[in-house]
């Protein structure tokens, strides 16, 4: 049975609410996530960065995802179609080479696992349950909550977080939630059994395919490999359903190589509109983290990163408001300023990733004033520390500039296959 009321409710027990929790919990607060779905469940955002690792061991839960063996990744590797270019950034090449592993994971397996750690530490966790309105009153949060097909109770906490995922729980009750007009791009993605492996340390690479309207990502798991292709609508001429997936890899060298003996291990899944923000991130008693909060692009596979780190803020800025030595607008302020500068750091990095100036330096870095080994520290889930940030600071700046000068080889077909996709999206305006 739920209990009346808690210090905190989390809302969503994936990667950003467990974490919250689970440092809540850690720290003696009473706390309730409530989780729509029953776990285990699939989940999108296989591929981890290093700063996740990083985040995960100083939490207390790095054992344990260490000895799960899941698929190690040392590198991500960025490659054109007819493999004529072709880029790996080795996480220990970086700036900050203390922090070199990351993982490919089954989100169900690794969710789990967080979720698990919040329950061990105190947590109460109830899945198949769900926030179905909530009410700010002046001394607490006032929640309906419905587990399955019972009736609604209301359960009270001193404040709210939402980790609610893309479902945006908050955000869309109160119209907060906004798309990113610059990326309205569409994800068309599916599992494959067989597909040819990567022998070595490269095994468990991530390898992006710059195919010239947008990109493949191709991610080793342990008994299936993901792959999925990204780009604006205006590149898909036809519905993008499996058929249409299998019919456009198999055009591309380096994919009809490497998943021809590969069958399908189940239909493809098709996302779209998923690049949006919140007007507002925190309110009086309520913060956003997480995808709830904003998502930029899975590109540089930074959604979990920016997941668990700010379940991490979150639950100090909440844990600082419930001691009551600083006044709680300050600190979810705080929060807010810290998660915005967060997604506008690696927003500039994702945003340039579509223009061809940006993809042209970017496949030929170079050491000179360490930018290469700047970006691969980005890469790598570190883009905001201070030598790390100069740098890339830099490294924009030259790739701007690469529009007009030609500072690094041009990849073939990227300019014009921009030039048409601006003009198709203008006619479907």
């Amino acid at each position: 049975m739920l209990e009346d009321r808690f210090d905190v409710i989390v809302i969503g027990g994936g990667p950003a609410g467990a974490v919250a929790a689970a440092e809540l919990a850690r720290t003696g607060y009473s706390v309730l996530v409530v989780e729509k779905d029953h776990y285990p469940r699939f989940h999108i955002g296989e591929s981890l960065i290093p700063g996740v690792v990083a985040v995960l061991e100083e939490l207390g839960v790095g054992e344990a995802i260490h000895g799960e063996g899941f698929v190690r990744k040392y590198a991500a590797e960025f490659v054109t179609p007819d493999c004529a270019f072709r880029q790996r950034y080795v996480f220990s090449d970086s700036l900050t080479p203390r922090h070199h592993l990351a993982y490919q994971v089954e989100r169900a397996r690794f969710d789990q696992i967080l979720l698990d750690h919040a329950r061990s530490l105190g947590a109460v966790v109830r899945v198949g349950a769900e926030v179905t309105h909530f009410d700010e009153e002046p001394d607490a949060i006032v929640c309906a909550v419905r587990e399955g097909e019972g009736d609604e109770r209301r359960v009270s906490s001193r404040f709210l977080i939402d980790a609610s995922g893309q479902h945006s729980f908050i955000a869309r009750r109160l119209g907060l939630r906004q798309l990113d007009l610059g990326l309205r791009n569409v994800a068309v993605y599916a599992h494959f059994t067989g597909a040819v492996p990567i022998g070595g340390d490269q095994a468990g690479d991530i390898t992006v395919v710059l195919d010239p309207e947008g990109w493949w990502w191709v991610i080793p798991l342990r008994e299936v490999v993901s792959l999925g292709f990204v780009a604006p609508k205006a590149a898909f001429a036809g519905k993008p359903d499996t058929a249409w997936m299998l019919r456009r890899m198999r055009e591309l060298p380096v994919l009809a190589q490497r998943f021809g003996p590969a069958e399908l291990a189940g239909p493809a899944r098709v996302a779209a509109d998923y690049s949006y923000g919140s007007r507002r991130l925190v309110g009086a008693r309520w913060l956003l983290a997480g995808d709830a909060a904003a998502f930029l692009d899975p590109v540089f596979s930074t959604g979990v990163y920016l997941g668990v780190s700010s379940g991490v803020k979150a639950a100090e800025a909440v844990a600082g408001a419930l001691t009551g030595n600083q006044p709680s607008a300050a600190l979810l302020s705080a929060y807010a300023a810290w998660f915005e500068q967060k997604v506008r750091v690696y927003g500039e990095l994702v945003r340039g990733f579509y223009r061809p100036e940006f993809t042209d330096l970017f496949m030929h870095p170079t050491s000179a004033m360490q930018l290469r080994q700047a970006v691969t520290s980005a890469l790598a889930g570190f883009a905001e520390e201070p030598e790390v940030r100069r740098r890339l600071k830099t490294f924009l700046s030259a790739a701007r500039a690469n529009r007009d000068q030609v500072l690094s080889p041009r990849l073939p077909g990227r300019r014009e296959a921009a030039a048409r996709l601006q003009r198709g999206s203008a006619t479907r305006k």
